[in-house]
């Protein structure tokens, strides 16, 4: 689910191109995974765009299917994300939202991450953790964590003139909305995947 809030913002980490700022926030930066015998559980890990708007035009973001995750594991490895569906969701006007000049919106998603086997392992004592991003109501970008230890995140924001078509189709006649169309990348953003603490008895 996502969350939209308008108001005022004062981040100070965020990137901006033309007046289009960004940032990415990510309040638990500590992380622990649940136990491998929980086999239907998962750690929620939860994330929160905020997009700032400050030029002078009224301006539509397509925020569904817009944001692509990029990873790096504590060795530095740039870690492939794939792409999971349960059917293809289409971006429509509706998934346009609206920010006006000098205001900001939030949209949060809540990623998940737990303990499951290799498509090509076949013993199931042997298993991996896997983070899982959503960005449709159908459809996730995700990878495997490979160690423990300090991951860096960032995300890109892409939209582009045929996608944007799919707004600029349905506003009304002498609308002064627009869509934005461009490219950019939130700051990288770091958070520790942990063991849990042992406890002596």
């Amino acid at each position: 689910m996502s969350n939209m809030t308008p108001g005022e913002s004062n981040d100070t980490n965020a990137v901006e191109v033309d007046g289009i700022r960004f940032e990415l926030l990510m309040p638990e930066r500590v992380i622990i995974p649940v136990k491998k015998s929980q086999p239907e559980g998962y750690t929620s890990v939860p994330f929160s765009f905020r997009i700032t708007n400050n030029t002078s035009i009224f301006y539509r973001f397509m925020l569904s299917s817009s944001f692509f995750p990029e990873l790096i594991a504590p060795s530095g490895q740039n870690l492939m994300i794939g792409y999971q569906s349960d059917q293809v969701s289409w971006a429509t006007a509706s998934d346009f939202f609206l920010i006006r000049p000098g205001k900001y919106l939030t949209y949060s998603q809540q990623g998940r991450i737990f303990w499951t086997r290799k498509y090509h392992n076949r013993n199931k004592q042997c298993q991996d953790l896997q983070i899982l991003i959503p960005f449709s109501s159908s459809e996730e970008w995700g990878c495997f964590l490979i160690e423990m230890g300090n991951y860096s995140i960032r995300f890109k924001y892409e939209v582009n003139h045929f996608q944007a078509k799919i707004y600029e189709k349905s506003k009304p006649p002498n609308s002064l909305e627009e869509a934005w169309i461009g490219k950019i990348f939130t700051s990288w953003v770091s958070f520790c995947l942990a063991n849990p603490p042992k406890y002596e008895g």
